[in-house]
């Protein structure tokens, strides 16, 4: 999704972001509301490259519960799960 429109976004609705994120009373008077999860994830990240500290990633832990449970979910299919309500593995 990231395209000149995308980034002209960003930068109306945070303007002056590398001066002003760290301040919650600047962040809590700006949104971008999307669509769905695959254009919030996009913009996302265009808006972190824009933080000049270095980013870290977190990724979440996907234990089943009993080995009959581990042959039916594969971890890799638990961390590819998206649900709406959640945040993704990464």
């Amino acid at each position: 999704m990231k395209d000149d429109n995308t980034e002209n976004l960003i930068e109306w609705i945070y303007n002056y972001f590398e001066n002003n994120y760290f301040k919650s009373e600047y962040l809590i008077k700006r949104a971008i509301l999307c669509t769905t999860n695959r254009n919030f994830d996009s913009i996302y990240k265009q808006i972190l490259t824009k933080l000049p500290n270095e980013t870290s990633i977190f990724y979440s832990t996907n234990t089943p519960v009993n080995e009959v449970q581990a042959a039916l979910y594969p971890i890799e299919f638990l961390n590819e799960f998206e649900v709406a309500e959640l945040p993704t593995h990464e």
